[in-house]
């Protein structure tokens, strides 16, 4: 989600050295025409853009590069994994988008800045990477394990559902504190 250059050098490596049977979404932080061409020419032909993409070819690509915005959070719910992107520079995106449904997340190495992130790398549902290598051996590791696989997504499910409940909190003070 929201991947930079820096990010995709890294996923470059995964996507790459992953069976066939893995597919992979991919939304590139800048959607210009041109960077959506120099993507689908780094995958010679086993990329699609989401706006030419339909149910029968789905099985011809193993890349489905998002061209457009405000999909990203609901196309999260189809992942079994999930990198963040950003944090190879000014800061990861959103976390909590990807964590809601319960997955083992990855990004960079500049998250701290972000509580959720730091809390979630915390009760190992998260993973900060700083190069392909340490993506590699993660992701080998809980894709080799699903007792590891299943409690890393369990975790994360139950951080979320663990932090509901802000805005009847907010509305209760409110109503408790408000001026007759």
């Amino acid at each position: 989600g929201s991947a930079w250059e820096a990010d995709m050098q890294i996923l470059n490596h995964w996507i790459n050295n992953t069976s066939n049977d893995f597919k992979f979404i991919i939304a590139p932080h800048d959607i210009k025409e041109n960077e959506i061409v120099s993507l689908e020419k780094k995958y010679n032909g086993k990329a699609i853009r989401y706006s030419k993409w339909t149910k029968e070819s789905k099985l011809d690509y193993k890349i489905l590069i998002i061209d457009n915005v405000g999909l990203l959070s609901r196309i999260y719910k189809y992942a079994d994994y999930v990198y963040i992107g950003g944090g190879f520079g000014v800061g990861i995106h959103n976390t909590l988008e990807a964590a809601v449904y319960g997955m083992p997340i990855f990004f960079g190495p500049n998250y701290k800045k972000f509580n959720e992130a730091v809390e979630l790398i915390k009760v190992k549902s998260a993973f900060s990477i700083t190069n392909e290598n340490e993506l590699m051996t993660i992701f080998n590791r809980l894709n080799s394990s699903a007792e590891e696989y299943t409690q890393c997504s369990a975790d994360c499910k139950k951080y979320v559902e663990s932090r509901t409940g802000a805005t009847k909190l907010v509305l209760e003070y409110l109503q408790l504190n408000s001026i007759s």
